[in-house]
């Protein structure tokens, strides 16, 4: 019988765990949906941001009973910050130029390290390699994790209510899944 994996089962977590990770750093990258806000308070008047796109939509002004009262109302469509209608690249401030810094340096580095964890699958590498590709993925999840600071943007700050959507969400699960994977691959032996 001939033995592919010279890790064994040990490397299913991981693997499994790279895989997923990279898949959440993509997505939350650069969906439309990192952080929700509304201009009014009520949740159908809610527009989604992303930290490369957001999505289109329109502002409404409108008096009543001598009430200046400015609406903000999404379409549910998403476009690149440089395409948007009614904001554009100038619009992102320092919060979110450096989620968007931190979520592009998350996006290249795991592509090497899912590479590298899935060529384990075949490869014996020493105990120091694997240290090193431990610390990686750990400083990936922190990297990743970075990304966070988003909230912080003048789009969270200036708004009534403001909270992680799903790519937020899958930030946070991608960075724990670096972490676990970070953490579990010294562990492996030989078989």
């Amino acid at each position: 019988m001939v033995n592919w994996c010279p890790y064994g089962p040990l490397l299913v977590l991981p693997a499994f765990c790279t895989v997923a990770a990279t898949l959440f750093t993509w997505m939350a990258a650069f969906d439309c949906s990192f952080f929700e806000f509304s201009s009014d308070g009520s949740r159908d008047a809610s527009i989604s941001v992303g930290l490369w796109t957001v999505e289109d939509f329109r502002t409404f002004s409108s008096n009543l009973w001598d009430t200046n009262l400015q609406l903000v109302y999404g379409y549910g469509s998403c476009s690149t910050w440089k395409n948007a209608e009614e904001i554009g690249t100038n619009d992102l401030d320092a919060p979110l130029k450096a989620a968007r810094a931190f979520s592009l340096m998350s996006c290249m580095f795991s592509l090497p390290l899912l590479v590298a964890i899935l060529l384990l699958s075949c490869k014996k590498l020493p105990k120091n390699h694997l240290y090193l590709l431990s610390i990686a993925m750990i400083v990936e999840g922190f990297c990743f994790m970075i990304s966070l600071v988003a909230v912080k943007s003048k789009w969270c700050q200036e708004t009534r209510d403001c909270h992680l959507d799903t790519a937020g969400i899958l930030c946070i699960l991608g960075s724990l899944l670096w972490f676990v994977a970070g953490l579990s691959t010294p562990f492996l032996q030989y078989e």
